[in-house]
């Protein structure tokens, strides 16, 4: 108890209450290091949770496409067979005609009518009953799918087989069978041989122009989205290894030939098909990921050893090795140039840890700041993250810039250009955050004492006119302001709509809030758009590029939402005019101006004009064409100028149909109704007939010379097909 009370007085010296409080940092340094750690941890866990989300839900929804694909073509097999008068064909033992035709028809009409399908195969048991190709499917490739549908216990199953002996291009084979009893084999039914390239052009959301695309492989491993790469076999290798274990989807990190790789894989619903997409990690996340780690590891290191110095500092731990540690110290002290050397040695190497550090707290604050503009999952926001220093700004100015480069290699240097540029907030806090590949987003954070009147437009454009003589960049920025962090997201919205009008007009490069208050109301009442459609319908000389330029310069004085539906209307019309003369669905050029104007790829007025011009005077030579006195008459026409044109061998379709303002599928129709042939059949009917012509007035011709004079590059070809067609070769004539 003496002892205790001892300590007690001691506590109260000042040498021992500078040992607690040195005891208490050490403690209170390991709390602040392994709290920060925690942080950074729990921030990237987060952002690459949400990362690997998004990956498997594109994967999920491809794959879920691909099925309905697979599911269509099922139930019109299902549907040809119910409509299909099978029973009555098999009773008669296949001895009526009458049945077959109908049944020869109705697998003839499928094929045409739906895109993919090579060979409509209609079974009983293992024999083939009747078919229907319009590729080159050989008769043991039917018999031997029939037998193998036979074997198959329900019609969920699928196979592949090859068109040809070459094994070269593989087919997919969808069928629907009448069973005797569940899970029995099938009785009869119609199969469906279908194009897998077709299957892969039909399925939504799947570019196979990117550079790494994802594969889908069907539950026996046969590929069939792929695209052939260096890559092909090691997918192969990671569809088995996922098959083998119980995981429906997730995503694996694996390194292949010295790159860092996010393997994603997702078997959605029943599970026939699974996708497997091969991601190459960028240098920055490498990077990022690297800075963690070296983060981590520094941080736990420097805080214990901290921790260790100073609890042994404080002669708490053992006084006699404190007592050692103090005369190091002051027998170092008197090589002042050793120990500067040491320190600058130490002190570069925290630097670069703490350059990692920066550099990973500035992209996590990045994206929590962009998805909290555009609300997407966060209603409210921290201030720390704006990073104000505990001094909350006045107001606030939001800047959109929206661009488009020549040289995307120069896109990094942009966003640093920004923030260095110091003429843009003047006096004020500039934050930049490059959001996207072509979208950049600077907030401006005004004083607390200085007025904010200055909408920033001046600073603005002189920035735009720096970036493009720098960069040659063209863009435009939008401009809005708001007090408080609360109507940021309001502002940002406002800002990222007011660069929807670089497409109306290029003169408006910086364009502030104030303009959304001078656009009228209500609906368009644009009297161009009836200028347009009577220029088109009335094949009038007007100039078109002027009618849609005067049309997109008038359209700046409405709200920007009013004016993008006003084009989508102009050209849905144009588009339905187009439809009701050739005949045809075209949904090319609405998806297309969708993008245009939802911004998937950027553009300005120059852009839509020359296309809204293309549109217009295509639609327009339709319908010129279309109002020619008769179809005959065309043909008629058609017919004197192939055959004054028939030697020139680059003589095609595309270029008789373009000669006549018509579409190419329009005029090919009316041409096998007139003439009873194909295009390619007449010319090559024609030039053999003026070739046995020459043949016979000059026979003392060479057969090459004649070849060329009718329009074949090769005489050896020409021969071919005149003893083909005439059934005596060129030489025999001669002879003769």
């Amino acid at each position: 108890m003496g002892k205790l009370k001892e300590q007690l007085k001691n506590i109260r010296k000042p040498k021992y209450r500078l040992r607690m409080l040195m005891a208490f940092f050490a403690v209170a340094v390991l709390a602040i290091g392994f709290v920060d750690i925690v942080v950074f941890r729990s921030l990237s866990a987060q952002i690459r949770e949400e990362s690997e989300k998004e990956t498997l839900d594109f994967l999920k929804n491809v794959t879920s496409s691909y099925e309905s694909q697979i599911t269509q073509y099922q139930e019109k097999a299902e549907l040809l067979f119910r409509n299909l008068d099978v029973k009555a064909y098999l009773l008669s033992d296949g001895s009526e005609d009458l049945y077959l035709k109908s049944i020869y028809e109705s697998m003839k009409a499928l094929a045409g009518n739906t895109q993919g399908i090579t060979s409509v195969v209609l079974f009983h048991g293992e024999r083939v009953l009747a078919s229907y190709d319009t590729g080159m499917i050989l008769q043991n490739t039917k018999e031997e799918l029939v037998e193998r549908i036979h074997e198959t216990v329900s019609d969920k199953e699928l196979f592949f087989i090859s068109a040809d002996s070459r094994q070269i291009k593989r087919q997919m084979v969808v069928f629907w069978s009448a069973r005797e009893y569940l899970y029995g084999p099938s009785s009869y039914g119609v199969a469906l041989v279908v194009q897998l390239d077709v299957l892969q052009q039909k399925t939504a959301l799947l570019d196979q122009n990117r550079e790494n695309p994802p594969c889908i492989f069907y539950q026996d491993g046969e590929a069939v989205v792929w695209k052939k790469d260096a890559y092909e076999e090691k997918r192969r290798e990671l569809f088995h290894t996922v098959q083998m274990s119980d995981q429906k989807e997730g995503v694996l990190y694996e390194t292949i030939d010295g790159k860092q790789y996010k393997i994603s894989f997702a078997a959605p619903g029943e599970g026939r098909f699974s996708a497997i997409w091969l991601q190459e990690m960028s240098p920055n996340q490498e990077r990022i990921r690297q800075a963690l780690q070296m983060i981590l590891a520094a941080t736990v290191a420097g805080m214990a050893i901290m921790a260790v110095i100073v609890w042994i500092l404080s002669g708490w731990m053992y006084r006699p090795l404190g007592m050692l540690f103090r005369n190091i110290f002051e027998l170092a002290g008197s090589r002042e140039d050793r120990t500067a050397g040491n320190s600058r040695l130490g002190g570069g190497s925290l630097e670069d840890v703490n350059q990692s550090m920066a550099l990973l707290r500035d992209q996590i604050r990045s994206n929590v700041f962009v998805r909290y503009l555009r609300q997407e999952g966060q209603e409210q926001m921290d201030e720390q993250v704006f990073g104000f220093g505990g001094k909350t700004p006045k107001s606030f100015l939001v800047m959109v810039m929206r661009y488009c480069l020549d040289d995307w290699n120069k896109n990094d240097e942009i966003a640093a250009f920004i923030r260095e540029n110091k003429s843009l907030a003047g006096t004020d806090e500039l934050q930049c955050y490059q959001v996207s590949r072509s979208e950049i987003i600077m907030l401006i954070c005004r004083g607390t004492n200085e007025e904010a009147d200055d909408g920033g437009e001046a600073a603005a454009g002189e920035l735009l006119s720096e970036l493009e003589d720098i960069y040659g960049l063209q863009g435009c920025i939008g401009i809005s302001g708001c007090e408080g962090t609360e109507q940021l997201p309001d502002a940002y919205h406002r800002a990222n709509m007011l660069t929807g009008y670089y497409i109306l007009s290029k003169k408006i490069q910086v364009i502030p809030e104030k303009l959304l208050g001078e656009k009228m109301d209500g609906p368009v009442q644009e009297p161009e758009k009836e200028r347009i459609m009577r220029c088109i319908k009335e094949n009038k000389e007007d100039d078109m590029e002027e009618c849609i330029r005067s049309l997109l310069d008038n359209l700046t004085a409405y709200h920007i939402k009013a004016a993008k539906n006003y084009l989508k209307m102009l050209t849905a019309d144009v588009i339905r005019l187009s439809e009701r003369i050739s005949g045809e669905k075209n949904t090319e050029y609405e998806i297309y101006l969708e993008d245009f104007l939802t911004y998937e790829i950027f553009i300005g007025q120059e852009d839509i004009e020359t296309w809204l011009c293309q549109l217009f005077l295509q639609v327009k030579a339709q319908l010129k064409a279309w109002k020619q006195p008769s179809a005959s008459s065309l043909m008629d026409e058609a017919v004197v100028y192939i055959e004054e044109h028939c030697q020139e061998c680059c003589l095609s379709v595309e270029l008789v149909s373009e000669h006549f303002g018509v579409s190419v599928s329009y005029f090919s129709k009316l041409f096998n109704q007139y003439t009873g042939k194909t295009f390619p059949d007449y010319m090559k009917q024609l030039r053999l007939e003026k070739a046995r012509k020459i043949l016979l007035e000059d026979p003392d011709r060479s057969i090459s010379d004649i070849a060329k004079e009718v329009g074949f590059n090769s005489s050896s070809y020409f021969s071919a097909a005149f003893r083909k067609y005439y059934g005596v070769t060129p030489s025999q004539i001669k002879k003769n």
